[in-house]
């Protein structure tokens, strides 16, 4: 009688186990959408994000948002502290299988914020600061509050949360009724970070000042040395360009070694270096000059020309040279007496041997007070005060080039050119 209460007491044991295994299964599952009481059981709901990989990837699938941003900036470009305002519509594809619209009916949900630096790729950072969401009605509601501080360009990015668990994917903030896909511009993007990194080059005006990203007059400046002024420029679209622009855009105004020159690099500021645009030079100690272009980062050579657009429309006052050009790499201004070979000498002197290897020999009726040794852009290479009457200059180690010697005495100041050979 013992064993017959044993064995029906273990086949009791193993009926609940399978009804309570049976019972767990279906919990996990939660296919069952009429069941409101498994839809908004949290602990469930949990237990099944994390083991069904599938509703996962359909939770995240990336769908179309109807998205209409309300507040008053007419070009959707935004800055720090700019207000930003936007009503969304959240498809109903984009929900998990255990939500059911009218769930999120006068609901919050949650929110996370990212940039988009192109079509596919997006960064997760806070764009909005303390964003103010208003409760779904319809499967609509809106999203306002104050930009913050961006550190990269690109389009504003949500993802919707509920229960804690992202639904919808990441999606860009566009607005529908504004961007044309076919069209060539992010117009109707919500863009932000456009700027360019700290350093010399600043704008002016200021790029939150400006109104009209997509088509704007803007000047590049370097304090005391010169600056880059353009027309109609589309900043917005080619926002991504302008991160290179501290090491892409050079303005180099240097009098003491009498280096002036700038340029843009064309690989990397690629809608800049393919405008025209009227550049200032300061500091120019010389009204007579001639406007060389060449590649970016290359010197003037021998073989190197005039630019006729920048000479043509070169102007000079108070120590400034303003010219035009139109499209960039690099443009020098070099004073016109180192590139004359006829110079107009105020002293009787010899340089020799021309060309020369190691050393060359200087020779002058006058005392010599000053020695400079430059390259053809300018560029003083050797500096000396001999006080005599001759001076063997070394030159060992000077690379293969055309150079200036430009020589100083109480008589005046004359100036040779020399070739150094190698």
């Amino acid at each position: 009688m013992k064993r017959i209460s044993n064995i029906t007491l273990l086949s009791i044991l193993m009926v609940v186990v399978f009804t309570a295994t049976n019972v767990i299964g279906q919990n996990y599952i939660l296919t069952d959408k009429n069941s409101q009481k498994e839809k908004n059981n949290p602990v469930l709901a949990a237990k099944y994000d994390l083991n069904n990989e599938q509703e996962k990837q359909n939770k995240n699938k990336l769908v179309d948002f109807d998205i209409t941003i309300m507040d008053d900036d007419e070009h959707k470009v935004y800055f720090q502290g700019d207000y930003f305002e936007v009503e969304i519509v959240i498809p109903e594809e984009s929900l998990p299988s255990i939500v059911d619209p009218e769930d999120l009916e006068g609901q919050v949900p949650g929110l996370q914020q990212a940039v988009f630096v192109d079509k596919e790729t997006h960064e997760e950072q806070t764009v909005i600061v303390s964003p103010d969401i208003s409760p779904v009605e319809n499967l609509t509601l809106t999203i306002s509050g104050n930009i913050g501080n961006v550190n990269m360009p690109g389009v504003i990015g949500f993802q919707f949360t509920y229960m804690g668990f992202p639904f919808g994917g990441f999606f860009p903030v566009i607005c529908s009724d504004l961007y044309n896909e076919e069209d060539d511009t992010d117009f109707g993007k919500a863009i932000v970070g456009v700027g360019i990194p700290a350093g010399d080059i600043t704008t002016e005006p200021a790029f939150e000042d400006i109104d009209n990203m997509y088509d704007t007059d803007v000047t590049f400046i370097k304090e005391n040395e010169g600056s880059i002024a353009f027309e109609n420029l589309n900043i917005a679209d080619n926002r991504n360009d302008l991160i290179n622009l501290q090491n892409g855009m050079n303005i180099i105004a240097d009098s003491d070694d009498g280096i002036f020159y700038i340029e843009i690099d064309p690989d990397n500021i690629v809608f800049l270096s393919e405008e025209n645009a009227l550049v200032t030079l300061e500091g120019v100690d010389f009204d007579e000059f001639v406007i060389y272009v060449t590649d970016f980062g290359e010197d003037v050579g021998p073989d190197s020309s005039e630019d006729d657009t920048a000479n043509n429309s070169a102007s000079y006052s108070d120590e400034i040279v303003t010219f035009e050009v139109d499209g960039f790499s690099r443009y020098t201004v070099l004073d016109a007496d180192r590139v004359n070979v006829e110079d107009v000498k105020n002293i009787q002197l010899s340089i020799f041997p021309n060309p020369a290897s190691k050393v060359v020999y200087i020779k002058s009726d006058e005392n010599i007070e000053n020695i400079k040794l430059l390259n053809i852009s300018g560029q003083t290479l050797k500096n000396i005060s001999p006080d005599g009457f001759e001076y063997s200059l070394n030159v060992d180690g000077i690379n293969t080039g055309i150079y200036f010697i430009k020589v100083k005495t109480k008589a005046g100041m004359t100036v040779e050119r020399i070739q150094i050979i190698r």
